[in-house]
C-alpha cells in the first residue's frame, strides 16, 4: 500500500505514535508524545503518559511519527 498523498488525509495517522515540538509551551512542556487521537481542523489531539494534551497546528513546528519496533531499543 502506497502511503503517497496520506498527507492530504489528515486523519491517517491516528492511532500512531508521534511526537509533536511546538512554538508555545502547551502543558508546560515545549514537545508533546504520545498517540494521536484526534485530528481536528485546528488542532491535534495526542494522548500521553498524563493525559490528553490538545497540540494548536498553528504552535506546531514540528511533527513526526515515532518507529514502532517490536524489539526493545537499545541505548548507549
Amino acid at each position: 500500500a502506497s502511503h503517497e498523498g496520506d498527507h492530504q488525509r489528515p486523519g491517517w495517522a491516528r492511532g500512531k505514535t508521534v511526537r509533536c515540538r511546538v512554538r508555545q509551551p502547551v502543558g508546560g512542556r515545549t514537545e508533546v508524545h504520545g498517540r494521536l487521537v484526534d485530528v481536528a481542523p485546528d488542532h491535534l489531539t495526542v494522548q500521553t503518559e498524563s493525559g490528553p494534551v490538545e497540540v494548536p497546528r498553528q504552535w506546531l513546528s514540528k511533527a513526526r511519527l515515532e518507529a514502532e519496533v517490536p524489539w526493545p531499543r537499545h541505548v548507549s
